[in-house]
């Protein structure tokens, strides 16, 4: 006898194989802006209680160069004397201890940016030979610290245009060469430090994602009719990358997406169809198999005001329930990992003497603004685990109360039912039940309303596998209908067993906060200040 799931999305599910391994959950956000690691130790414990499995660290440090005093800080990457490895020694006991924690296990380090004062020029072989050994630096204290690798965000804050050609440099193809060259420079003392390492890009090939927008897009014309350099840098990149090293697309522009539009799994599509169009033929066995798709979530989108930019409406009378969907296509279409962007509100409640990252950022934390956060990222990751939580903490209070209007249901050919009475919009039930092995067993769900209409949507397919799920009841349901079916051959039948039905929680209000995000699009660049 398996235990089997019922595990519902508000949609057709689409079924992830057994086989593949649940998504890692990493959160980027100005809260940590100031954090050294040593004060996000003091919060590790508080973090643990959370479903992320790592955060981007910021690094801060001085050193003493030439006789003079200088800093290393992260928002100056570009620009700072070569980072010793020695201005972070200090460090490193502190990021082991943090690195232990299973909130930070998969945590990413600062390192390279868009410039941030003036445009480096390509032909300056001591200026990216100094960004090189910062690079070396960074990628050594990662490894030295237990962190899973490096985050780089090439976003052009300063509209200085690094990655595009000017009339006054070499020919494009020329260019193209030198870029590429550039990108091994940079990164092969990475992996020579860390040869196990992932590069968290913010943006990878997606960040010409403004390419595929037209019919029969030919990316990597455009991107030469622009002559865009970030191909021939990206390719310098994948030229060093070793067997060990993996890269993450974080395709940021996918803040956007929906999973009501099927969004993620669009911007997967354009991972795996369009952007090989810019690969080197040489690397393109390197792409398929190293790189992987890390889709974003945009918190503000799902605490913002209506009207503002970043900001995505209710479904079925909820904005978690818009966040559940969207977390769990995300989840569905990662190669390994989904990323957070968060702004005014913190992980975790702080300290009042906490010094901000931004000085916008609220008291208010982010599951305060989004009650019923934490569970359905817990969902939206590893459905079992979120059921068997649940169900175990309703267990310990001695409020966990079977409501399966019966134990045992037989189906030959054709289907059987069992009631869900007197539920409503917003509530999360807990399902299970035991069956014999059957490849043809199904479980369906319709939802209903007092007036015994279908509630959208109608009807969830559900098909048994190993494990324990959790439904949530639309907005308007009333009454619900577990639908058991199978097929047999005559004389066998096949006996779902031990059926299990746990209201498990309702959706809260959120707490009141003043405004809900940035009018405008999230300049990360603000923080950095």
């Amino acid at each position: 006898m398996k235990s089997l799931v019922l595990f519902l999305v508000a949609c057709a599910l689409c079924i992830q194989g057994a086989e593949k391994s649940c998504a890692k959950y990493i959160a980027f956000a100005w809260e940590f802006n100031s954090d050294s690691p040593e004060v996000l130790l003091r919060y590790a414990d508080a973090f643990d209680k959370t479903p992320l499995d790592g955060i981007g660290i910021n690094l801060r440090s001085s050193a003493v160069i030439d006789g003079k005093r200088v800093s290393c800080n992260y928002y100056n990457f570009m620009h700072d004397p070569a980072w010793p490895k020695e201005a972070f020694a200090a460090q490193i006991p502190h990021l082991r201890k943090l690195t232990k924690h299973s909130s930070m296990r998969h945590s990413f380090l600062s390192s390279l940016t868009a410039p941030y004062k003036e445009r480096v020029s390509w032909m300056d072989d001591a200026e990216w030979a100094r960004i090189a050994e910062s690079m070396r630096t960074v990628a050594w204290v990662a490894r030295q610290g237990g962190l899973k690798g490096i985050k780089i965000d090439p976003e052009d804050y300063r509209k200085l245009r690094q990655f595009s050609r000017r009339s006054d440099e070499a020919p494009y193809d020329e260019l193209c060469e030198i870029v590429r060259r550039r990108g091994r420079e940079l990164f092969a003392p990475v992996f020579e430090e860390y040869p196990d390492i992932t590069l968290h890009f913010f943006w990878f090939f997606s960040h010409l994602e403004h390419y595929t927008k037209y019919d029969r897009a030919n990316v990597a014309a455009m991107c030469r009719a622009d002559e865009n350099l970030w191909p021939a840098f990206l390719n310098g990149v994948l030229d060093v990358l070793p067997a060990g090293a993996t890269i993450n697309d974080g395709d940021e522009d996918g803040y956007h997406h929906t999973a009501a539009k099927n969004g993620y799994r669009n911007g997967a599509y354009m991972f795996h169809s369009l952007y090989p169009q810019l690969v080197a033929p040489e690397n393109l066995d390197k792409y398929r198999r190293q790189v992987r798709y890390s889709p974003p979530i945009y918190t503000a989108m799902y605490t913002s005001k209506e009207g503002t930019t970043w900001y995505k409406p209710p479904t079925e009378g909820s904005r978690l329930e818009t966040l559940r969907r969207d977390l769990i296509q995300a989840s569905d279409v990662s190669g390994g990992y989904v990323w957070f962007w968060t702004e005014l509100h913190p992980w975790v409640k702080r300290a009042r003497n906490w010094k901000r990252g931004d000085p916008r950022i609220l008291d208010t934390t982010l599951p305060e603004a989004l009650p019923g956060l934490f569970e359905i990222m817990e969902w939206g990751k590893n459905p079992v685990a979120f059921y068997d939580r649940q169900v175990a903490e309703l267990s310990a209070k001695g409020t966990l109360v079977n409501l399966a209007e019966a134990n045992t249901v037989s189906v030959t050919n054709g289907y059987e039912t069992v009631s869900l009475k007197n539920v409503k919009g917003g509530e999360y039930y807990g399902i299970a039940f035991d069956v014999a092995l059957n490849a043809s067993a199904r479980v369906n769900v319709f939802v209903r309303d007092a007036k015994g209409k279908y509630v959208q949507p109608s009807i969830n397919m559900i098909y048994p596998r190993d494990g324990r799920g959790v439904v949530r009841i639309p907005e308007g349901g009333a009454r619900g209908t577990i639908v058991f079916s199978a097929r047999n051959p005559a004389g066998r039948k096949t006996v779902f067993e031990n059926l299990r039905v746990y209201r498990l929680f309702c959706e809260e209000t959120p707490v009141k906060v003043g405004p809900g995000a940035v009018k405008d699009k999230p300049v990360k660049e603000k923080s950095k200040k």
